[in-house]
């Protein structure tokens, strides 16, 4: 893949799973495919497709939508994304959902076959498939290859620690507190053993961040390749590629995300953002807000939209905010309510530091900045 004067552009299938910590990167690695001549389809929903057809400048870059079967499972019309979800019981629909879409998406696959799948880990269906049609499969999990071979490493193991440990074998002495829940355990083990079974791993990092003696760990203890080929943000270089990244439109354009930073010193400005799967309760966000005050440190706070009860006053939808919060902070924060261009934000100059939930997505990105993180893992990080 090379040189597309040598070798024959091929025909790549990208199959995300629809959570935008795995849409977004699949997304901007499909391009840098497309980027070097080959032929690329990201095969998604409607509703998640907009993350692909924003500023495409790729010919050889397109995107088949499956219909996403909302009467069947109970979810609202274009709700189709996990960042979209806001309880257990819609995050079980979701998934139902997600199990639906297998059989149209292998009739297409069976009726028009690629030289190569490049899909999800969460989809383990897809091995049999690339096995049924004799093409390779590369899996794709979201995560550092670090992470990857620590959990590796407990699985084949098969350590049950009930208190902290330290994880054999790996390159560097690394202790964990606990292990997960049994059943997150057992799901998450029998995904990275059909993954094992690709011909390979695409991930998300650049070498020397996860460090070749883990490339070398990863192919002693599952016999196949990882391709480092991220980060995969770098790939969007215009600004309108980096403020259209997301799943959603941002509240506030890309002049008013910006113009505020300008009028701060060089690192001056925290950046505060949680994802968009980690919502916290009122009275958390509360003491974040407490706590960024008293700091007196000048700030970007990102709040996930809290939409609240139709019947809710505003003021009682902002409940989770202190009095006056806003007016006395005004020349030394912003918060953004919903989503926002991270990208954009990190890349500024005035931003010295990161306060983050700990997604690869996020660290990746502010690694590829140069901005140091505070770090508060929260969910599945």
């Amino acid at each position: 893949m090379d040189s597309v004067d040598e070798e024959q552009p091929l025909k790549i299938y990208f199959i995300p799973f629809l959570a935008s910590g795995h849409l977004i990167p699949q997304g901007d690695i499909a391009r840098l495919f497309a980027s070097r001549g080959h032929h690329v389809t990201v095969l998604t929903t409607p509703s998640n497709a907009q993350l692909f057809l924003k500023s495409n400048p790729y010919r050889n870059y397109r995107v088949q939508t499956f219909q996403f079967p909302s009467d069947q499972v109970g979810l609202p019309a274009g709700i189709e994304n996990v960042a979209a979800i806001k309880t257990h019981n819609d995050s079980i629909k979701l998934h139902h959902g997600v199990a639906f879409l297998q059989e149209p998406l292998t009739n297409f696959i069976e009726q028009d076959p690629p030289d190569c799948i490049i899909g999800d880990f969460l989809f383990p269906w897809l091995h049999d498939l690339a096995i049924k049609l004799r093409i390779p499969r590369f899996a794709f999990n979201g995560c550092s290859l670090f992470t990857v071979c620590a959990t590796e490493s407990v699985r084949v193991h098969r350590m049950e620690p009930t208190g902290p440990y330290l994880v054999p074998d790996l390159p560097h002495k690394i202790t964990m507190n606990a292990v997960p829940h049994k059943f997150a355990k057992d799901f998450i083990e029998a995904l990275l053993e059909t993954e094992a079974k690709s011909h390979g791993i695409l991930v998300n990092n650049f070498l020397e961040l996860d460090g070749e003696e883990y490339v070398r760990y990863y192919e002693k203890i599952t016999g196949h390749k990882a391709w480092h080929v991220g980060p995969a943000c770098l790939v969007r270089r215009t600004t309108e590629e980096k403020a259209e990244r997301g799943h959603e439109k941002s509240v506030l354009n890309v002049e008013d995300c910006l113009s505020w930073p300008e009028l701060k010193r060089v690192n001056s400005v925290v950046y505060v953002s949680f994802g968009t799967v980690c919502h916290f309760p009122d009275s958390q966000l509360y003491e974040i807000a407490c706590g960024l005050e008293g700091s007196g440190c000048e700030f970007i706070w990102v709040v996930p939209e809290k939409k609240g009860k139709e019947s809710e006053s505003e003021e009682e939808k902002e409940k989770w905010l202190p009095k006056g919060f806003e007016e006395r902070n005004k020349r030394k924060g912003m918060i953004i309510r919903g989503w926002a261009p991270q990208v954009l934000i990190l890349g500024h100059s005035a931003v010295g530091a990161m306060l983050t939930h700990c997604g690869w997505n996020s660290v990746s990105e502010a690694v590829s900045a140069g901005v140091p993180m505070i770090t508060w893992p929260l969910h599945s990080d």
